[in-house]
């Protein structure tokens, strides 16, 4: 959140049944959406591999919050000390790692104003 980038490879035909935890999907999700944008990329046989940024102060601001709120809402004060600690250095693996765990106990299509809206999310 700091200006960084993460480099991650990006499934231009990706399904939503073939999301899984661990994979690269959800990075695919958040730029197709917007809510990451390609710094730089480079095609790489039937994939990209992107560089990815926040895109602007707008989205930097609903991730703090929305992420802020959603955890503390439903983690322990250690465990999202954690996560965020993971995101700030940019341990990737572990912050995707806990973020699967917290949303796989906390998403609900109730959080949402339409069901779609989940199923986009997840």
């Amino acid at each position: 959140m700091e200006g960084k980038y993460v480099t991650r490879t990006i499934t231009p035909f990706l399904r939503f049944d073939q999301l899984e935890p661990g994979q690269d999907g959800l990075w695919t999700v958040l730029l197709y959406a917007g809510y990451l944008k390609a710094r730089h990329s480079e095609l790489n046989g039937l994939v990209i591999d992107c560089d990815l940024v926040i895109p602007n102060q707008e989205i930097l601001h609903l991730y703090q919050g929305v992420f802020k709120q959603w955890m503390t809402d439903t983690y322990s004060g250690n465990t999202y000390r954690h996560l965020m600690q993971a995101l700030g250095t940019a341990d990737i693996d572990s912050f995707i790692q806990q973020l699967n765990d917290y949303l796989s106990i906390s998403g609900s299509v109730r959080d949402f104003y339409q069901e779609g809206h989940y199923h986009t999310f997840v």
